[in-house]
């Protein structure tokens, strides 16, 4: 994710626009909660800046609310897509980072086969590290996901922020979409044959 699409998603600058928005309509968290499926305390959190704002979340509220984000996307340099192969770099600080990135993906991928027994869960996406000459300097960690009921993924997306990503201080500057395989025209076994994925384990 580019810094300027960061800067655009971020949590507490669009948790009072969202919060506007529900008030510009006269209704209430629970109002809004029972329109997206939620519990009100999520509605809460959004606004307050609490959950990580991401696109797919972003749009759904907005659309609830009746509206609708536009977005700046730039090209993304293939070179520095994520390599799920073994750590090469020579520099602690990265091979640390990469270490991270892994277990942090393999928890949220354990919770959705957990929750929401999925079929398969892919990793994709790039890794930063400031200074990298290996990597670009922000961390967009993606699971490409099959079998999960388009009515879920909000709820999925919260919960995995909730009970994963905000489990440790180590995973708070990685960013993670969940995105269903129904939803996008990517083969994730494509992919995978690329090296641009690596097909994530079920919990045993």
């Amino acid at each position: 994710m580019s810094s300027h699409l960061r800067e655009q998603l971020n949590s507490e600058k669009w948790g009072h626009k969202i919060r506007d928005l529900r008030q510009e309509n006269r209704w209430s968290q629970s109002d809004l909660a029972d329109r997206l499926g939620v519990h009100p305390q999520t509605i809460s959190d959004i606004e307050r800046g609490r959950n990580q704002m991401t696109l797919e979340r972003l749009n759904r509220v907005l659309e609830a609310l009746g509206y609708r984000a536009l977005v700046e996307l730039s090209p993304v340099d293939e070179s520095t897509r994520a390599d799920w192969g073994p750590i090469a770099s020579n520099k602690p600080a990265i091979r640390r980072r990469i270490r991270v990135a892994r277990r942090l993906v393999e928890e949220l991928a354990d919770h959705l086969y957990t929750h929401y027994e999925i079929d398969d869960a892919y990793c994709f996406g790039s890794l930063g590290e400031q200074g990298s000459t290996n990597f670009q300097a922000s961390s967009d960690l993606d699971l490409l996901v099959r079998g999960l009921e388009a009515s879920n993924l909000f709820e999925a997306e919260t919960m995995l922020e909730i009970e994963v990503v905000e489990s440790s201080p180590e995973y708070e500057d990685f960013s993670f979409d969940v995105v269903r395989t129904e939803d996008v025209d990517l083969d994730p076994e494509e992919l995978v044959a690329d090296g641009r994925a690596v097909l994530l384990p079920k919990p045993e």
